[in-house]
């Protein structure tokens, strides 16, 4: 009985006493939710983006292999996907691309439109060259937006593009 008692008064002790956080406290939490937000979101995006972009490289090895392929046989580049022994350009498409197509002198043209982000938006473009001039093998280059004196760019920020298209 003693026991009870004493508990009891230990709960009278404590009635008056406050438990939780200040509001001070609490803003301090908020705001270091709002500056870490602040910092992770344009992170994150770019990081879509970037994968976003990675998907036009990835479905254009195969279009590349197809026009170093054609170059090897007959000297010259193929001037369309069927030349180059590929699928029709729209049948080549992934989940953010919508057609692989291989021009010109062999550019290959990567379009990209489905499913993408406010950052890659609708109708973005990858285009990568080749150039036979090293002997025995053929170098693929991006034409990247800061490339002004190329006649077709790359219409992805060069921000998103790999290092190997600056």
């Amino acid at each position: 009985m003693k026991m009870l008692l004493a508990y009891l008064r230990r709960l009278e002790k404590k009635k008056g006493q406050q438990k939780g956080f200040t509001l001070i406290e609490l803003m301090i939490v908020v705001a270091i939710i709002g500056v870490l937000a602040a910092v992770a979101i344009p992170a994150y995006q770019d990081y879509t983006a970037k994968a976003q972009v990675s998907e036009a490289f990835s479905l254009a090895a195969s279009a590349k292999q197809a026009v170093t392929l054609y170059h090897a046989e007959k000297g010259s580049f193929p001037t369309d996907n069927t030349m180059a022994g590929l699928e029709a350009a729209s049948a080549i498409k992934g989940t953010y691309v919508t057609s692989v197509a291989v021009g010109t002198a062999g550019v290959i043209t990567v379009t990209m439109g489905l499913a993408t982000d406010g950052v890659v938006a609708a109708e973005k473009t990858v285009v990568l060259e080749p150039d036979d001039t090293s002997p025995g093998s053929i170098q693929w280059a991006c034409i990247a937006a800061s490339n002004t004196t190329a006649t077709t760019i790359s219409t992805v920020p060069d921000k998103y593009l790999p290092s190997s298209c600056a």
